[in-house]
This record gives structure tokens, sequence and C-alpha cells, in this order.
């Protein structure tokens, strides 16, 4: 501020005069308009909040729940990722979670639940980055079942390449035929 009370039209306040410029509701908007736009409670007596700059910022509520879940195979899906290096097989970009370590999902062609029932075996799965992962499971991405070419519905830069296949893993037609003519249909 170089000693000025003012820069560019604002008055500099000190932060003494601002904890009393504030008021009981330890906001400034609402001191000086009498309205907030925040909806959160300021409640000081509430101890699962914590109050940062007049702002109160509640835990969010929590429930209980049950759900049914699939069990994949986990030490099956390791190998893949580690087999492909976490590399996606649509577009070969490679995710690091660390230094030394990389992040990648894997895409079951025939979906698990239902109503598709596909098995957890590898000529279902493919090593997949998050976003094909994602484009995937939208029915953007199909692969032909015999030439291995991709489709993408948006992504010019991987329509026309080729899926990667290294020589141990392969995958089944009928699986890639069945994504095709259900998910992205």
């Amino acid at each position: 501020y170089n000693g000025s009370p003012r820069v560019q039209g604002f008055m500099r306040v000190k932060p003494d005069r601002l904890e009393n410029l504030r008021g009981k509701e330890k906001t400034l908007e609402y001191t000086l308009f009498g309205t907030s736009s925040w909806s959160g409670s300021l409640a000081d007596d509430n101890e699962s909040a914590s109050i940062v700059d007049g702002y109160s910022f509640d835990s969010p509520q929590r429930t209980t729940t049950s759900q049914d879940r699939l069990l994949r195979d986990q030490n099956l899906i390791a190998e893949l990722k580690s087999l492909y290096d976490h590399t996606c097989q649509v577009c070969g970009y490679r995710l690091q979670s660390g230094a030394e370590t990389g992040y990648s999902e894997v895409h079951h062609i025939k979906p698990l639940g239902e109503p598709h029932s596909g098995p957890d075996v590898p000529e279902n799965m493919l090593v997949c980055c998050p976003n094909h992962h994602a484009d995937f499971d939208n029915g953007m991405l199909s692969v032909d079942p015999e030439t291995y070419a991709i489709s993408h519905a948006y992504d010019d830069s991987v329509s026309g390449t080729q899926l990667t296949l290294r020589g141990d893993h392969q995958i089944r037609s009928a699986f890639l035929k069945y994504h095709n003519d259900t998910v992205v249909a």
C-alpha cells in the first residue's frame, strides 16, 4: 500500500478495525449490506464446525448404507495393469501417481453388472486412462472386433488408431461386438 490508505479506490482497514466491522454476524457482507450469500451455519458453539474468516464450515452429514458389490479379481487386475505398465491401450498415455508408480483403470468391455453379466477375465478387460475408461462406459468409444480399429465419438486423435495389445493378452471379439451393439448403440 506504500502508506496510502486507498488502493484503486478501496480503503485499507487495519485488522483490529476489521474485527469490529464484522460485528456479531462475523461477516462483512452481512454487517455492511444486511445479507449474506453464504448459507452455512455460523454458530460458534457447534464443535463440529470450524470458523475461518467468519465463515462456518460444518462437517457434512453422514448416513449408513448397505450395498451389493461385485468382487473383481484384484490380482488379475494388478497383473494386467503391470503388463501394460499402467499405459492406456487406447491413447498410449501413462498417468503418474508417484515418482515411480503409474495410475490406470481396468475397463470390462462387457460390463460385469446386470443386465450385462460380463465375465471377470482378461479377454474382457482393457487397461485405460480414466478419461477413456469413462468414454467406454458412456458409449463414446468402440473397437472393431476384427481389426481393433478405434472409433471415438468426439476425439479425432484416437479415432482410426489401433488398440494396443501385448502378445500375451487377447481380447475376445464377442465382447467387443457386445459393447458396440449394446453400450455404443
